[in-house]
């Protein structure tokens, strides 16, 4: 027998829209981080994104420290590198200590959290240890280790002035962003090493290219995501069918994002190129479908998504020719940008998107009527300096074409692409 939503009960449908909303926001913690790490230039930038975008959230002393390590791979020095305290602020001045190893590392380097109530009386701290917390003042402390390719290169230090019960509740926004710190530290390292021997242009060119990757994927769904889930609440109380709709598209494009993200951390790490899915694949990312299905229908499976919670979207495509696997890819990044922006910006209710070819070139052109803007205000808002429009500019100018943007207050914007 079928369960419809009326068949649930209140209490359960509660927790099941809690248990929704805690994923969305652990996700876009998780994104947020992402993102702000990605900005950083260097290791002392990626501990600041971190600790003033983590730490501040809490009410404890987090401290990152990392370490050095010799010719054989093995630890010789702890460097402190950051802290931040809710009484002092971040601080990025650094002090090394000889490392020694302890009876700790064993499930430190196994990726464990170790937490303690009060170092003083828990039999696994040393004495060493034990010092330290005694001068600082704060007894209660937990060690989240830095893991990159199953080595620890770091700790995530968390220590508090009083004897505390460690909640996973609240272990969990540290321990969830730790990865991303680790990833992040160990890529600006390795970029340093990369720059002594002359291929720091190499490695930012392909920094960049995977922030534009992550941008032009990702953004999009994380947004489309926070749109369904602020409309939850009032869905639930006028229908309850239609709230556990919204939850299920919500936990639909959660997926999605985590496989957008997959694709690239598979691009991190392995040197060989991503195989196309079969046929039969579902829940594929956007470039995954272009180079399965084509331009044309990986743009109708996106649109299908956008017009379920967006302005009504319309696609002609009749003069369209495929085109080379590189173009497709940059016009559809380049179409998912422009409708993320009408989504976000336009307060627009009808979309037209063409594609095609005339005089010899290759167009798309992405017209809504919306609210517009001042054409000016192109060279002074974040239309101009943001990283939307410039990636789209620098997708079409590799390709040796051209981005345009006709717009008006109350006329609507067109963006238009030409691709000799």
């Amino acid at each position: 027998m079928d369960v419809t939503p009326e068949d649930i009960p209140p209490e359960q449908l509660w927790q099941r829209l809690q248990a929704t909303e805690a994923a969305l926001a652990e996700m876009q913690l998780l994104y947020e981080t992402s993102r702000r790490i990605s900005a950083a230039a260097d290791v002392d930038e990626v501990i600041a994104a971190y600790l003033e975008h983590v730490a501040v959230r809490g009410r404890y002393t987090c401290t990152i420290v990392l370490y050095e390590f010799n010719a054989q791979g093995e630890r010789q020095q702890v460097r402190i590198c950051g802290r931040w305290s809710p009484t002092d602020g971040l601080s990025l001045a650094q002090t090394t200590i000889p490392y020694s190893a302890d009876s700790l590392d064993a499930p430190l380097d196994a990726g464990q959290t170790i937490a303690f109530s009060d170092v003083h009386t828990d039999p696994r701290g040393t004495d060493a240890l034990r010092q330290l917390q005694r001068e600082s003042g704060r007894p209660a402390l937990v060690f989240i280790p830095l893991l990159v390719g199953g080595q620890r290169i770091g700790l995530v230090i968390l220590s508090y002035h009083e004897i505390t019960q460690w909640e996973p509740s609240e272990l969990r926004p540290y321990e969830v962003t730790a990865a991303q710190l680790a990833i992040g530290l160990s890529t600006r390292l390795q970029q340093q090493l990369l720059s002594a021997s002359g291929q720091a242009l190499a490695v930012l060119q392909e920094r960049h290219r995977l922030a534009r990757e992550l941008h032009d994927s990702v953004t999009q769904l994380i947004f489309s995501i926070t749109l369904i889930a602020q409309s939850i609440s009032p869905a639930w109380r006028r229908n309850a069918g239609e709230g556990e709709k919204r939850v299920a598209r919500l936990l639909e494009l959660s997926q999605h994002a985590l496989t957008e993200m997959r694709a690239l951390l598979f691009e991190l790490r392995s040197p060989e190129p991503i195989s196309t899915p079969s046929d039969t694949a579902t829940n594929l990312p956007g470039i995954w479908l272009v180079q399965r299905d084509g331009l044309i229908k990986a743009l109708r499976q996106h649109l299908h998504n956008v017009n379920r919670y967006g302005p009504k979207v319309t696609l002609k495509a009749d003069s369209y020719q495929p085109q080379p696997m590189e173009r497709e890819i940059a016009l559809y990044r380049i179409s998912q940008e422009a409708l993320h922006n009408i989504v976000k910006h336009a307060q627009a209710r009808q979309v037209l998107i063409e594609c095609g070819q005339e005089n010899g070139h290759c167009y798309l052109r992405v017209r809504d009527d919306g609210v517009g803007f001042a054409a000016a205000s192109l060279h002074h808002s974040d239309l101009s300096g943001g990283f939307g429009l410039r990636t789209m500019r620098e997708r079409a100018e590799a390709l040796g074409g051209t981005v345009t943007i006709t717009t008006a207050p109350n006329q609507g914007t067109e963006v238009q692409v030409i691709l000799p």
